[in-house]
């Protein structure tokens, strides 16, 4: 199933980081974005899936 099959909507971002922290500042609880663990733990986010890759 693909991310728009579910209705979810992408937003481009210079990287993974950035998108993750924009993310964590956002306070907004329906936001996500694809980025590392590490980078999720830096941030205080959590890791809802692993090893995902876009097709």
């Amino acid at each position: 199933m693909t991310l728009s099959k579910l209705g979810i909507i992408r937003v481009s971002a210079d990287d993974t980081a950035g998108a993750a922290q924009k993310v964590a500042s956002s306070g907004e609880i329906d936001t996500g974005a694809v980025a590392s663990a590490r980078t999720a733990k830096i941030y205080g986010l959590d890791v809802l899936a692993e090893k995902i890759q876009v097709l």
